[in-house]
Parts: structure tokens; sequence; C-alpha cells
């Protein structure tokens, strides 16, 4: 067979399939919308709860948080959590600022804008959630299923439906936006929000393990040791605020 043939040939034959990239990998188009279709239309009907469970304890009938000018906000961070109830306080000012300056804005008489700004809050942890996946290299579909199962769980329920509950979603969305800014190797800002996180519900100081089951590729020393020791301080300073309060 002569050369000339054996090319066309070759160019007559079709060419071999390229190898099957893994669908893991792909991204999923529109992901960020998907997500919020997810988290906010199960919970749209939050917007009619009114005022329920503690919200009535710890803002409605809670003078101390029915704020007429910024001079009286001083006084959230010199006082616990429970108007009532001594030898149980909580230390959560961040939260109680929020809600003191969105009653001022009218949430007193219409509880859908507490409510509203609950779906935010939500909605902004479901999607740190999703970003901080994608930033810890997650494979992009694995990522997308992963907040879209956070996004729909049935707990979110009690947060976004309780006025105070949006206390929780202050903490996930701060911490989640802290371990963000940390691996984007931006201690600073890491603390910044690591500390509004810790100071809106206690519980956000697990985010400071996070690191620990990610490590950062090629970390900063000085960014690491400052990032561990100023959240160290953050929560020291938490437990002694619970601490001193819960005596007083």
């Amino acid at each position: 067979m002569s050369r000339a043939r054996r090319l066309r040939r070759q160019q007559l034959q079709p060419a071999a399939p390229e190898a099957i990239a893994d669908p893991a990998q792909s991204p999923v188009p529109r992901a960020p919308l998907w997500l919020s279709a997810a988290f906010l239309l199960p919970n749209l009907g939050a917007l009619a709860c009114g005022f329920v469970f503690d919200d009535r304890i710890v803002l409605v009938d809670n003078q101390s948080l029915h704020v007429h000018s910024f001079g009286q906000l001083a006084h959230i961070w010199k006082s616990g959590y429970w108007p009532d109830n001594r030898g149980l306080e909580l230390y959560r000012p961040v939260a109680q600022t929020v809600w003191a300056l969105t009653w001022a804005a009218g949430g007193g008489s219409h509880p859908a804008i507490f409510h509203a700004l609950n779906l935010a809050l939500g909605l902004a942890a479901v999607l740190l959630l999703y970003r901080l996946l994608l930033l810890v290299e997650t494979p992009p579909r694995v990522a997308f299923a992963a907040a879209a199962l956070f996004a729909l769980f049935p707990i979110h329920t009690d947060a976004t439906a309780s006025v105070v509950g949006s206390s929780e979603l202050m903490a996930a969305a701060f911490g989640l936006a802290a371990v963000i800014f940390y691996y984007r190797n931006q201690p600073v800002w890491a603390l910044f929000l690591f500390g509004l996180a810790v100071f809106s519900k206690e519980s956000a100081a697990a985010f400071a393990a996070l690191p620990l089951a990610f490590p950062r590729k090629r970390p900063s020393l000085r960014d690491s040791w400052m990032a561990a020791a100023g959240a160290a301080a953050i929560v020291a300073t938490a437990l002694i605020a619970h601490n001193v309060l819960s005596r007083s």
C-alpha cells in the first residue's frame, strides 16, 4: 500500500475518543442560583412567623434593646443575654446589637423585617460554605451537593422562624467568612470576622478547629501563629465575659 493511500485512510478513520473527564470536576452551571433557591423556597414561610419562642423574653419585652440612639448601644456590651435569668448569663453582644438596630428600624412593628434578615443571613451561610468547599479544593459537584444538603437541612427552620435564632446564622456566616479569609492569608480580617462570630454565639469558637481538618498548602508560619494566638485570645475573652456576668 502506497504511503499516500495510508495517509488518506488514516484521515478517514474517526479520531480516538478523548479520555472522559471526571464528572465531579466539572462545575455546576449557575450553582449559586440553585443553592439560593434550595434555601429560600422552603424557608419563605418564616416571613409570616411574627415573634415566637424566646423572642418575647429576649427582644419584645426587653426594654434594654429598644434603643433610640447609637449611644444607647454601649450598654449592650456591658450586660448579658438574658434580661431576667441571673446565673445563666450568655454573652452575645453582636447579635443583640443587630437586633436593637433592626428594632429601631421598624422591626418592632414589622417582625417580617427580622425574618427577612434571618433569610439573608442563612443564604449567606449557604453560599459561603459552598465557596469554602471550593477553596479547599473539593470537587465542584461534590461541593455543590454538600452545600445543597446543608441548605435543605430541616433544622434551619428553628433559626429562621425565631428572631433570636439569627444568632446562630450570624455565627455561621461570620465564622465561614473568617475561615475563607484565613485560607486567603488575610489573618487580620479572619480574626475580625471570627470575633464577630464568637460574640454572636459562643458555639462559633468551633470554627477555629477547621484549619486542622483542611490544612493550608504552603502556610505562612507568621500568619498561622498570628491567627492561632488571636483566635485563642478571642475565645478567652468570651469565656471571661461569661464568667464575670454569671457572677454579677
